[in-house]
């Protein structure tokens, strides 16, 4: 049953495709939930093969086949091998059908349009041979067991329950830290610090509580460290990284751009270069076109986890307001975009098991009379908020807000806890904002 669930016939060489095929057909099929016998393959054959040669074939096929000694503690490496075999099989396919086209189509645009579909499709079916499965089934029952063992250990190692921090302190008590497969939208009106709210929130977790202006730590220092994917569709790598540099020194952003810091702000900026070049943890910087669509989100995270040879603890994505859904809708309002946008980075997000962030523009409040801190200000669609774990947003108190030195945020959306709401100390300057309830923070927390 777990073998259907990853993979489909043409996984297989043709001439036993048929024989996985009747074989989940009957697994599946709810009247009987069991592995075929020799006779039910044989009926199978009968009722869908007049070639008595092949029918006797293929009951001798099913025969070695049932002989044969499998381990399960093997499963996986099996698995793992099939899906590389079906990966070459469909690069080799792609590559056959567009030297095809290539040799005997006519130039033109027609041609072209045939060989990047064929590629696009490759693509796809690629991609979706290494994805992980993103859902799970199965009684209350079943699971009870396992959920008391797991408390346990739980209980025993707090640790085990904790995902990825933020370095605020009451986001991160309200979350115990970001879990896989959730997306969290920062809202707020132009000018009030999403990007920057974003940037720190994955520097922090990229630190997880060490200093860059100190001496460098130790291996298993690090290991607490977080890597992250940050994808910049608003700003050039080179601000991006300048902005994160500047908030990891603590220096004044526009001075390193111009070149102007004082002797100490050198000193720590380059210390901030030093840390970032022996550091062990990644926080890599894509700087991609706005208009990317999730899905093109997702072959670059795929890319880059097969580029490092691991996969990603979080990933950034700002913003929400500069993607496509990458498919064509006719007639369709920015809005109806949006949403299919953050459908597809919740699935991007539950598919490979990682916390996405992201960040969307605030919509003016319908009535003023109302709370201004709602859901209904995520852009205009439902299915923005619809599709998020938990949402932040910015508080915006007038036209005078960039003067003000606090930054309150409210949790409009909690699907995994309490709502609430926490503040922030902000510094645009040097590109930070902090805890305003901890000076201390990161003496006593892992942060």
């Amino acid at each position: 049953m777990e073998l259907s669930t990853k993979v489909s016939y043409e996984y297989f060489h043709i001439d036993i495709q048929w024989l996985y095929k009747a074989i989940v057909e009957h697994f599946t099929n709810p009247k009987f939930k069991e592995i075929p016998t020799e006779n039910v393959i044989k009926e199978y054959l009968d009722n869908n093969y007049s070639d008595t040669k092949f029918v006797a074939k293929g009951i001798n096929l099913f025969k070695e086949i049932k002989a044969l000694s499998v381990i399960e503690e093997e499963f996986t490496w099996h698995l793992d091998k099939l899906k590389k075999r079906y990966n070459d099989q469909v690069q080799r396919v792609c590559a056959q059908n567009m030297v095809e086209l290539l040799k005997k189509a006519p130039d033109g645009d027609d041609r072209i349009e045939k060989i990047n579909q064929i590629m696009k499709e490759s693509i796809t079916t690629i991609d979706s041979i290494h994805r992980k499965e993103a859902y799970s089934e199965g009684a209350l029952s079943e699971s009870a067991r396992e959920r008391a063992k797991e408390y346990k250990e739980i209980e025993a190692n707090p640790d085990l329950a904790r995902g990825v921090l933020t370095g605020f302190s009451e986001l991160d008590r309200i979350t115990n830290g970001m879990h896989p497969g959730e997306l969290m939208i920062i809202g707020g009106s132009t000018g009030t610090g999403k990007s920057i709210m974003m940037h720190n929130m994955a520097v922090n977790s990229y630190l997880c509580g060490l200093d860059p202006l100190e001496e460098l730590p130790s291996i298993e220092e690090m290991q607490d460290g977080k890597n992250i994917l940050y994808f910049s569709l608003e700003m050039p790598k080179k601000s991006q990284e300048r902005r994160i540099s500047a908030c990891m020194a603590n220096i004044v952003a526009n001075a390193v751009r111009d070149g102007r810091l004082d002797k100490d702000d050198k000193m720590k900026y380059f210390k901030v270069l030093k840390f970032q070049a022996q550091y062990q943890k990644q926080l890599h910087i894509v700087d991609m076109a706005r208009g990317v669509s999730p899905r093109e989100i997702e072959l670059k995270y795929v890319e880059m986890c097969d580029k490092y040879g691991m996969t990603f603890d979080q990933v950034y994505v700002d913003y929400l307001g500069l993607m496509k859904p990458g498919f064509e809708m006719k007639s369709a309002s920015d809005w109806l975009e949006l949403g299919y946008v953050a459908e597809g980075l919740h699935e991007f997000a539950r598919a490979y098991g990682i916390p996405v962030v992201t960040a969307s523009q605030l919509n003016r409040p319908k009535d003023p009379n109302k709370p201004q801190n709602s859901t209904d200000r995520i852009a205009r669609s439902a299915m923005i908020p619809d599709n998020a774990n938990i949402i932040l947003q910015i508080a915006c108190r007038g036209d005078d807000e960039h003067t003000r030195l606090d930054m309150p945020i409210y949790i409009t959306k909690m699907r995994d806890g309490e709502k609430g709401s926490f503040t922030l100390v902000k510094d645009f300057a040097r590109m930070k904002v902090t805890d305003i309830v901890d000076e201390t923070f990161g003496d006593d927390d892992e942060f």
